[in-house]
């Protein structure tokens, strides 16, 4: 990247970027600022070395728009200069409460490319021999392509393997060697297999027969993974504000009336070519609880379910399976030394389990999400509200 050297100009457009910095602008969503911000974010780009001092200094303030976007811009300018302060960035916050922003510095550290290979080999050697995991910057080596990746990978699988006691407790596996699919190494499979035959939690090994699916048969896996994307845009991707309003695109939604009462309703066109019958969700609600239409099964009618009560439902789900599969492991993992708790340790300890778990698998679904998306592509974040 040429410089220039006109940091006067560079001072200005870095004054721009911090536009939005305050309770107005932090009440803003992602695409609003990010298209207001946008030419300015390409100017600095075009500085290159000579806005990066600036950046670097922006990076201080992880919860600030000018943060977000100085991401955004070290990522255009791919300076080898800006991998010290990525990897600092995603250190200090990924386990904080900007942890979303290590998206950025992850995709800016991939945008660098093999110039960061041997840095993020170095950093995660030194907070691997002092029991540190951090998932962004795993994750951000093994998305480069390189020669030194791959052997890195098998070295600490290897030890993994050799010595489990040494990585027991902070270790995630798991999220470690599903590198290997990203590199797409099927020589990692006799590897993968005996990591699989350890002693893994059901959530352990869940992904890693995820990722021994996804290097045996790759382009399935993707199929897979597209459909549940799909099912999830679907539901969640157009959801308006405004209560009562449903999880449809209005304008490719097709109108219909509910087969059961009347009322007006929309529906996909893609489902109209599926479904039987339509049905609101008032609806719904009254024939589920009377066990189905006798005439045409539940699972053959489009139902239109507002996003407001969908968000529930969809909990309400997650909390009955997390009841039903994930109690039963705790408690018989750790039922003498639960026997011990009183009864308010009890209840705190297992609201921590279910809470630990809930999160766990809505970041699992982040993470999937976030594999589908072209590369550098930036998510829509609407909660950076103060």
């Amino acid at each position: 990247m040429k410089e220039n050297n006109d940091e006067g100009s560079v001072g200005e457009l870095i004054s721009q970027l911090q536009q939005f910095d305050n309770p107005k602008g932090y009440r803003m969503e992602y695409e609003t600022v990010k298209e207001k911000l946008a030419t300015v974010v390409a100017q600095l780009i075009q500085k290159g070395d000579a806005a990066l001092s600036q950046l670097h200094e922006l990076l201080e303030y992880e919860e600030s728009w000018s943060c977000a976007f100085a991401l955004e811009a070290l990522k255009g300018i791919k300076s080898e200069k800006s991998i010290p302060f990525l990897i600092e960035f995603i250190k200090e916050n990924e386990n904080g409460d900007s942890f979303e922003s290590c998206d950025e510095a992850l995709w800016a550290l991939e945008a660098i490319g093999k110039p960061a290979v041997e840095p993020l080999i170095v950093e995660l050697k030194k907070e691997f021999a002092n029991d540190n995991f951090f998932g962004y910057l795993v994750e951000a080596l093994t998305d480069i392509k390189d020669d030194k990746v791959y052997p890195f990978m098998v070295e600490i699988t290897e030890d993994y393997l050799k010595n489990p006691e040494k990585y027991e407790d902070w270790f995630e596996i798991d999220a470690f060697t599903y590198g290997f699919a990203r590199q797409g190494k099927k020589e990692a499979l006799p590897l993968l297999k005996m990591v699989l035959a350890t002693d893994l939690s059901k959530e352990e090994k869940r992904e890693v027969e995820s990722t021994i699916e996804a290097l045996e048969d790759p382009e399935g896996y993707d199929k897979k993974i597209e459909a549940a994307a799909e099912i999830l845009q679907r539901e969640f991707g157009n959801e308006q504000e405004k209560p009562g309003s449903t999880a449809i695109d209005e304008n490719k939604s097709v109108k219909v009336n509910c087969d059961f009462c009347g009322k007006g309703m929309e529906c996909p066109p893609d489902m109209m070519k599926t479904a039987k019958k339509h049905m609101c969700h008032e609806c719904f609600h009254k024939r589920a609880e009377e066990g189905g239409d006798e005439n045409v099964p539940l699972e053959d009618v489009h139902v239109d379910i507002p996003t407001y009560e969908m968000i529930p439902e969809v909990a309400s789900n997650m909390t009955d399976t997390l009841v039903n599969e994930v109690f039963p492991d705790i408690w018989a993992e750790k039922k003498d030394e639960l026997k011990e708790l009183s009864k308010k340790e009890l209840a705190y300890e297992m609201f921590g389990a279910g809470a630990y778990n809930a999160i766990s698998q809505m970041m699992q679904m982040r993470h999937n999400m976030r594999d589908l998306k072209d590369d550098g592509k930036r998510k829509a974040r609407t909660d950076r509200i103060r």
